[in-house]
């Protein structure tokens, strides 16, 4: 702006100042004339006036040394030499006789009003200017008067009038300056007020407002831009408005969003797709599809979507740290400038899907092989004849059996309990558990058969829970650790507290689990070696309870073993505040 009002500064000067020179130049090419013009006139206002006295001495028919000295009154009033010549020839001078032409005496004499200048043949300067005039006495012509005059008047005119055209030149100069200056400030504050205002807008301080600026086009132009930045303001307001509950909705969204360009160059991702697909935001944005590393499945589904143009179903798997199921919709816009994936994570739905084809699968197999056997038992005793030995056996194996399915259905309705979240909800009692801990113990082992090793400290807090709950927790652990512990060996019992929890450890000295089958252990019905678990006994439900009771009181439970050192069964429960 300062360098534009500098130029703008210096054109308008330049413009005046040129317009000023060309004016006075114009005056100064031609001043000599005008003075002389000027000088002329002056001359017959003399000559008028002396014409007029020395006609006035005539008519009084005074001749001689009167009329000499008229002459020489004249002459020192008007300072100029004044000669008269009479039409008899006589002759009247007030200095020197001067040197008159016949031609010019001859032209006076016909009654002409001259000027003869005489200059310098070398230099060209004036030396005298002579004005010739009829003389006249009572309107009648008497003779010729010749009126001379030095140039040093002429000249002096002459150099004042030069010091008066520099005097004049400054002053033009200066008031073109001052007036340059004044104009532009005049154009120039109001356009840099628009700038800034321009400036502030571009910046985004849409509260920036330009001064009043008067009535005229600028003034209107800065209320214009006025309401303009409030306009914008408020509709940039509502776009951010907008963008942030669209930015709410798209990171709240349980569903993957992403979008690509029509280069297929990554957009746009949410919370949910970075979750998904184990991306990171900062590091995928405007990467190509090759760049993401994504599923091969689903940049195969995304390239069929935009070469078809048409809305693309599929699944796909992810294997991060664990296997995940994902539903995809390809959407391809109809003017192919953007694509929108929609990610659905079905990991769950799957999962339970799985469990539930497992529970019905298990639910069936582990009814059904009670159920026939009291079948097969049932359809002996009736039709043969056995004797009271055979059937009290076959008795005995009837009611075995209907025990199993009265602990399978047993089981099976405390987990539908617990999934009901009964139980949970009630309010709790405060109970030890260490005291809990040594009366399930001694219930369980009541025969003193197996060596139970107790570390249980002194001081371990009370917990919050329904004591029965618990107790069931520690007798399926107890169960499972005493079925897969060789009779010989010893389970260890450890409690302690960690923060604002006691954590239980159940130790055996059983086979051992296998890595890949430590994560499925508490899934109903789940069992490493089948025929042997259902030979020991049990419904397969044990851990799968456990599991539902300790989570339910907000605690957790898992498993650390090695294949063939035993395994330590883990589960915590918050103490009381």
């Amino acid at each position: 702006m300062k360098q534009s009002r500098s130029q703008l500064v210096f054109i308008n000067l330049c413009l005046l100042f040129l317009a000023a020179i060309i004016i006075i130049g114009a005056w100064w090419i031609n001043k000599d004339l005008a003075l002389e013009i000027i000088y002329r006139r002056k001359m017959e206002k003399i000559g008028e006036l002396v014409s007029y006295e020395i006609g006035k001495t005539l008519a009084t028919g005074e001749e001689g040394q009167t009329l000499n000295k008229t002459i020489i009154e004249l002459s020192n009033i008007s300072e100029t030499e004044i000669t008269v010549l009479s039409k008899e020839g006589e002759r009247w001078s007030s200095e020197t006789q001067s040197l008159i032409k016949d031609d010019e005496l001859a032209r006076t004499f016909k009654g002409e009003k001259f000027f003869v200048i005489l200059k310098d043949e070398d230099s060209l300067s004036i030396l005298k200017w002579k004005y010739f005039l009829p003389l006249k006495v009572s309107g009648e012509f008497a003779g010729a008067l010749l009126i001379e005059k030095a140039p040093q008047e002429f000249e002096s005119i002459r150099t004042t009038t030069g010091r008066s055209f520099a005097l004049v030149l400054i002053l033009i100069g200066l008031g073109t300056i001052l007036i340059s200056t004044l104009i532009v400030t005049k154009i120039l504050f109001p356009l840099q007020e628009l700038e800034n205002m321009a400036r502030q807008v571009a910046d985004g301080k849409l509260s920036y407002r330009v001064k009043d600026l008067g009535a005229n086009e600028m003034g209107r132009l800065g209320l214009a831009l006025n309401e303009m930045a409030s306009k914008l303001g408020q509709s940039i307001a509502g776009f951010r408005e907008e963008k942030m509950k669209l930015e709410m909705v798209l990171e709240t969204l349980e569903d993957g969003i992403m979008v690509f360009d029509k280069t297929l160059h990554l957009q746009l991702i949410n919370k949910a797709a970075e979750r998904i697909l184990a991306l990171e935001r900062n590091r995928v944005l405007n990467k190509s599809i090759p760049e993401l590393l994504i599923n091969p499945e689903l940049e195969d589904l995304i390239k069929e979507a935009v070469r078809k143009k048409l809305q693309v179903n599929g699944e796909f798997q992810t294997r991060n740290s664990m296997t995940r199921y994902s539903q995809v919709l390809i959407v391809p816009f109809e003017d192919d400038i953007k694509t929108l994936v929609i990610l659905r994570d079905i990991t769950k739905l799957r999962r339970l899907e799985q469990v539930r084809q497992d529970f019905v699968a298990n639910v069936s197999h582990e009814l059904r092989t009670p159920v026939t056997s009291i079948r097969a038992l049932s359809e002996t005793l009736l039709d043969q004849e056995v004797n009271a030995e055979m059937q009290k056996h076959f008795l005995e194996e009837i009611y075995h059996e209907s025990h199993r399915m009265s602990y399978i259905v047993n089981d099976l309705l405390i987990l539908a309990q617990l999934d009901e979240g009964e139980g949970f909800t009630d309010s709790y009692k405060h109970f030890p558990l260490k005291k809990l801990i040594e009366e399930t113990v001694n219930q369980f082992f009541t025969d003193g058969s197996r060596e139970i090793i107790l570390d249980l400290p002194s001081g371990l807090p009370d917990i919050a829970a329904h004591e029965d709950r618990v107790r069931q927790v520690l007798l399926n652990l107890l169960e499972n650790a005493d079925k897969y512990t060789p009779k010989k060996s010893s389970i260890t019992i450890r409690a302690m507290k960690k923060n604002a929890e006691i954590q239980v450890l159940i130790v055996d000295q059983g086979p051992g689990i296998p890595s890949l089958e430590r994560e499925r252990i508490f899934e109903r019905f789940y069992r490493i070696d089948k025929a042997r678990s259902r030979a020991m006994g049990g419904t397969g439900l044990g851990l799968s309870i456990v599991r539902r009771i300790v989570e339910g009181y907000g605690g957790k439970v898992w498993v650390e073993s090695e294949e063939g050192k035993g395994a330590v069964y883990i589960f915590t429960l918050p103490v009381t505040g």
